[in-house]
């Protein structure tokens, strides 16, 4: 059974220090909406965009028929 291409499917991820992650599109064209936990240091910030990236490499890229690349990325930052 093939894969569902992902491009225009939403995604969202919740990283292991807390911070979440959402865009409107698996090949990240929109914005990704970042939300730290409330009072996360920097480094477990910092941690947490590192296991987006490698999620997104390893679970969502593979489904992928296009993408710009990780340096075209636009985060958007959220303050809960």
């Amino acid at each position: 059974m093939p894969r569902e291409i992902m491009n225009e499917k939403p995604i969202e991820y919740q990283a292991k220090n807390g911070t979440q992650f959402k865009s409107e599109r698996g090949d990240l064209r929109c914005d990704v909406m970042v939300t730290p936990l409330q009072g996360a240091t920097i480094e477990n910030k910092m941690a947490d965009f590192t296991e987006f990236g490698a999620w997104h490499s390893l679970i969502v890229r593979p489904r992928l028929n296009g993408f710009s690349g990780y340096d075209s990325i636009r985060y958007q930052l959220s303050i809960a």
